[in-house]
């Protein structure tokens, strides 16, 4: 036998073990193929998710369970204008999943093309399942931000007792909108939210504006000064409740000592002692 016809001889040899080669391939492909036809009639494709929950390859009893387990352990991350954040778990208001769930996973599963199924590996599919929760629990775990009136309040400072408190300025909201929101990111069960802020109306003064601390300077100049009266041989200083009782605050956020809470605190205080005594206050460091 020739050399040439030696090395044809070899060449047909590989031909036919590719040949072997590639119908085994073939034949095991087809193999893969017909099984995932059948596997995905009761199991959801690969890369499927639920809502946020990754359901791959899962039956209709293992993709409610795990949804289900999924609705006591969510949680979403609400943050509206102003740097408010909010969490809410899906335990705290009795989040569930619909009555209908069941029924509904086993007709997703349903609706897939299980001839297209080695389209998964490389294409996503999302679906949704609708959920239940309490409105009256959500809104409690809301209250601060869904109790908002529709226009904004300006932050002010109230005086109490001994003590005085810059009171916090407030949003205004359409509420209805807000609550449309974040009820439709915990239908679909979302983690987090950006509340819209064209929702919302921005108020004029904020605890950090120029008003607010301004007057707190000059509360606590007020607090800072000696402020003493005479009666009879006793001497006396008013103390910081005392100061405070006869402060005043405008609307315009300007503080002075109200020349009628200031007398009425002399007579008070002189009939204490059964005698009007002589005051005499010194100039605080206001300037007053």
């Amino acid at each position: 036998m020739s050399a040439r016809s030696k090395q044809e001889k070899k060449k047909g040899g590989i031909g036919k073990v590719l040949l072997i080669l590639l119908a085994v391939v073939s034949i095991i492909a087809i193999g893969v193929y017909i099984a995932g036809v059948i596997y995905f009639q009761q199991h959801f494709f690969y890369r499927t998710t639920v809502g946020n929950t990754d359901v791959s390859f899962m039956d209709v009893d293992t993709s409610v369970n795990t949804l289900s387990n999924a609705t006591n352990t969510y949680k979403i991350k609400i943050t509206a204008p102003g740097d408010k954040v909010y969490e809410v778990k899906g335990k705290d208001i009795s989040m569930s999943l619909a009555s209908n769930a069941k029924a509904t996973v086993e007709e997703e599963i349903k609706s897939q093309n299980v001839f297209t199924w080695p389209l998964s590996l490389i294409q996503p599919e999302h679906k949704e399942i609708k959920v239940e929760y309490s409105d009256s629990k959500l809104h409690k775990q809301l209250e601060d931000l869904l109790s908002l009136t529709k226009d904004p309040v300006n932050a002010t400072i109230t005086i109490n007792d001994d003590n005085y408190k810059v009171v916090e300025a407030k949003y205004g909201a359409d509420t209805a909108a807000v609550q449309k929101e974040i009820d439709d990111a915990i239908n679909h069960q979302n983690y987090q939210l950006t509340l819209n802020t064209a929702n919302f109306t921005a108020p004029e003064i904020t605890s950090n504006s120029e008003q607010i601390t301004n007057a707190v300077k000059k509360i606590e100049s007020y607090l800072k000064s000696t402020v003493s009266y005479t009666i009879g041989s006793s001497k006396k200083v008013m103390d910081k409740a005392s100061v405070l009782k006869v402060l005043s605050i405008s609307d315009t956020y300007d503080v002075t000592v109200d020349d009628t809470k200031l007398q009425a605190y002399v007579e008070e205080l002189a009939s204490n002692f059964n005698t009007y005594g002589k005051v005499r206050t010194f100039r605080t460091q206001a300037g007053d």
